[in-house]
């Protein structure tokens, strides 16, 4: 009985430590991760190996040579890996580590694609010892996921094969993920600007008090706020209807209330936006005064065509939304200026 038990005991410890060594696990080999190659998308070499690097310690496979240890190495042998992807450069660098293997790849933007490639180069034998490459849709917010799953494939472990035909083919996917996971892209918040005024505009903002004008300058300030909602979403570009209602001139002992009704369109990685609507405004219009034979100027109602651009710059997660309008009107009475403003964008909780 006792011979059958440390049998079995033996046996569940054989199968222990080869399901172990199956995994890679307990193995003496060092690693370490160099740049990885980066191509149409905004990340930099440095980062993507860092994230390969990441995903390498999660398996907890190899001995994975620390960052650090390895900068304090090329410092002392004034080297750099900065753009080491061939065979000779990686021998070198490898040679100098004292590391069995290296892990290096690519990634690249091809025709709406991203492109994995991931390498482990051998140093003894001077050659690759495995790679593999994949295919994912054109989503960068999501790349470490593609390359733990590339990842997973070049050292022969098992594929979440759900999830890598939802990141190489189910467009439909990102478009949850984008909406579940990240800000609303929304510019809601306050405005502020500064308007020329020409033509028409300019004279009866210059013009007496006496004779109904202004009294005052061509140029005025704007304060208001912005309210938005996005109605039609595809990938990063996004519809949106827009509302501004403004207050102008007050900077002159001026009360001109207005309102902006907009449509735009703007897209969520290049911060670019276009939008056209209609711009209202309480200002003067002028008339001719029989009485006097002179032209006068009286409160009016004032309306036109609005088309503006702009572009939102980021500062962590603050936004900084800068746009620039026209107002065409009769007789050369145009107005254009600059807007700018602020926020920081909720989670969607939807």
């Amino acid at each position: 009985m006792k011979h059958l038990a440390l049998t079995l005991l033996v046996f569940l410890q054989i199968n222990v430590i080869q399901g172990l060594f199956a995994q890679g696990q307990y193995t003496n080999e060092v690693l370490t991760v160099v740049d990885v190659d980066v191509i149409g998308i905004e990340y930099t070499p440095r980062l993507a190996g860092e994230m390969l690097r990441r995903e390498l310690m999660k398996l907890n496979l190899y001995n994975v040579a620390d960052y650090y240890d390895q900068a304090y190495i090329m410092e002392r042998n004034n080297i750099s890996i900065s753009g080491c992807y061939s065979v000779y450069c990686l021998q070198e660098i490898g040679q100098v580590f004292k590391v069995d293997k290296i892990l290096t790849g690519s990634i690249t933007r091809i025709n709406r694609s991203i492109v994995v490639t991931i390498k482990i180069f051998d140093v003894k034998t001077g050659s690759w010892a495995r790679m593999a490459t994949d295919a994912f849709n054109d989503v960068p917010e999501q790349l470490d996921m593609m390359l733990g799953l590339t990842l997973r494939k070049v050292l022969n472990l098992e594929v979440d094969k759900d999830l890598f035909n939802k990141l190489s083919k189910d467009v439909s996917f990102y478009e949850n993920m984008e909406l579940a996971n990240k800000d609303e892209i929304s510019l809601a918040g306050p405005r502020f600007g500064v308007g020329i005024l020409t033509g028409l505009a300019a004279k009866i903002m210059e013009a007496p008090k006496s004779e109904g004008g202004n009294e005052g300058w061509p140029v005025v300030s704007h304060i208001g706020y912005q309210f938005e909602k996005v109605f039609v979403s595809s990938g990063n570009t996004h519809a949106l209807v827009e509302i501004l209602p403004t207050l102008s001139g007050l900077e002159q002992g001026i009360f001109m209330p207005g309102i902006n009704l907009l449509l735009g369109i703007r897209n969520s990685r290049t911060g670019l936006e276009f939008a056209m609507g209609y711009n209202v405004v309480v200002g003067k219009a002028r008339y001719y005064d029989l009485a006097i034979e002179a032209d006068r100027y009286k409160v009016a109602l004032n309306s036109g065509l609005l088309i503006a651009a702009g572009k939102t710059f980021k500062s962590g997660r603050l936004n900084f939304p800068i746009n620039v309008y026209f107002i065409p009107g009769k007789n050369d009475t145009h107005r254009f200026g600059l807007t700018f403003g602020f926020n920081i964008p909720r989670k969607n909780r939807s």
